[in-house]
């Protein structure tokens, strides 16, 4: 199935962004689908003329800080950043080299989270923390010193909230 625009936006920034090259045969099956169902080769040609424009288009708006993202609104009417979030993460995993070897994971990993958390990619909520509780998160690539770091947080965050407060579950 093709994606919506705000989808093909968000994976257009992802090819456009990504530490390499991704040619448009190896992101158009992302884009429109496997297997498109054209009337013609004439609407064929005239689809991927469109998808090519607005691929140039958006490649150029990335290089700039001056664009602005294609975002719908969701049944209450606010921004749904997730399509687009979630076609920047599609558009990021057909990169053959991994973005966080190519960078330093823990910047990587800090400039991502708000795309996955945007995206609903990560199980954030009561089930992980509690309804009143704080939480520590950290990125598959945390290093050992992210790790000892987040750790004293928490438990300075712990020892504080102890001397406020009889514990509690909730």
């Amino acid at each position: 199935e093709a994606m919506q625009l705000d989808e093909l936006q968000g994976l257009f920034f992802a090819v456009a962004s990504s530490p390499e090259p991704i040619v448009p045969s190896i992101w158009m099956p992302e884009a429109l689908g496997e297997m498109p169902d054209f009337q013609d080769t004439e609407q064929a040609q005239q689809v991927l003329d469109l998808v090519m424009r607005f691929y140039d288009q958006s490649v150029r708006a990335a290089a700039t800080k001056d664009f602005e993202l294609i975002l719908y609104r969701t049944e209450t009417d606010d921004l749904d950043y997730a399509a687009w979030c979630g076609g920047y993460l599609t558009g990021m995993d057909l990169a053959e080299t991994d973005w966080y070897e190519a960078g330093d994971p823990e910047e990587v990993g800090e400039l991502l989270f708000p795309l996955l958390v945007l995206a609903d990619a990560l199980p954030v909520g009561p089930i992980l923390i509690g309804p009143s509780r704080p939480a520590h998160i950290l990125t598959p690539s945390v290093t050992a010193r992210g790790i000892l770091n987040m750790t004293a947080v928490a438990a300075v965050e712990a020892q504080e909230r102890a001397g406020r407060q009889q514990p509690s579950l909730f």
